[in-house]
């Protein structure tokens, strides 16, 4: 499957993770489960998968807290910010959020010393600020979407930025992507199952309904799902293309938020959402521009 494929692949996947998230959230589940289970499925497919490419997971002090750190920073904190917001603000908006995480890597990295900050990407951060302050304070910010919770929703972008930096400045020394992947996601099952029952979460799951019910099994499989194709891409095309997998996350989100969930955007909403994609596209650098990150 070529590049472009996956891309638009796992950005379809993308904005169904949210919108079955959002039905689960409401029904009585809860970021802390999600963030769980999301681990929980990447690990299910990646950690087999290193198995028969015969990869073994570090188990030194430092690789076991990158791979703590990474499930902490890269699922636990966006995925519990980014579903506690998902109710309040919606699945389309959200995904408009997600979509600003290439931005927060752009300062985080410039801040680190890891890339510079030059006048194209100074003008994208600007027409995402922009983006955002229409979406919050427009004509139509009547107080149906509470800007509380959209500050509480660009955190899950800001956690994946941060995430996304950490990575790459403490990746292991010859890992390949499935390992960073499985890794990560053992950890992310180790970090969220006592955070989960500490929070009833994990019993909460009884008393899901069908519908929620059905939504949490689906998020489960859709990260099963998106766990090769997503370490694939970045193996065959790099993390730089990678980071365009916001775009198309956030123009699936705003669709099925409309048809599956009867979300409505006025004029200045939907003006805003295209000055953060447009925003977003003026930050991310072109494809190609680094080598394609290979084991």
């Amino acid at each position: 499957m070529t590049p472009l494929l996956l891309l638009i692949l796992l950005g379809f996947n993308g904005a169904v993770y949210l919108v079955l998230g959002r039905i689960a959230v409401t029904g009585g589940a809860n970021g802390l489960l999600l963030a769980l289970c999301q681990a929980a499925a990447g690990a299910a497919v990646l950690w087999p998968a290193c198995a028969m490419r015969g990869e073994r997971l570090g188990v030194d002090a430092r690789t076991l807290g990158f791979y703590a750190g990474g499930a902490l920073i890269g699922i636990v904190l966006p995925a519990v910010a980014a579903f506690a917001a998902l109710p309040h603000v919606g699945a389309g908006l959200m995904a408009t959020t997600i979509a600003t995480s290439p931005v927060f890597t752009t300062l985080i990295a410039h801040a680190a010393g890891v890339e510079r900050f030059g006048l194209r990407r100074g003008i994208g951060v600007a027409c995402t600020f922009a983006g955002a302050v229409l979406i919050v304070g427009g004509p139509e910010a009547d107080g149906q979407r509470d800007p509380f919770w959209l500050a509480v929703g660009l955190l899950a972008p800001f956690f994946l930025a941060c995430g996304n930096v950490f990575r790459t400045r403490f990746w292991p020394r010859g890992h390949s992507a499935f390992q960073v992947g499985a890794g990560i996601g053992l950890a992310g099952v180790i970090v969220a199952t006592p955070l989960a029952l500490a929070s009833g979460a994990v019993a909460a799951v009884a008393g899901l309904g069908l519908a929620p019910g059905m939504a949490l099994a689906g998020f489960i499989a859709v990260n099963g799902l998106n766990a090769l194709p997503y370490y694939r891409l970045q193996q065959i095309a790099g993390p730089v293309y990678l980071s365009l997998l916001g775009h198309v996350v956030a123009v699936f989100g705003v669709l099925l938020g409309a048809l599956a969930l009867g979300e409505r955007y006025g004029p200045w909403e939907l003006a805003g959402v295209a000055l953060v994609l447009a925003g977003v596209a003026a930050v991310t650098r072109r494809p190609g521009a680094r080598k394609p990150l290979t084991p």
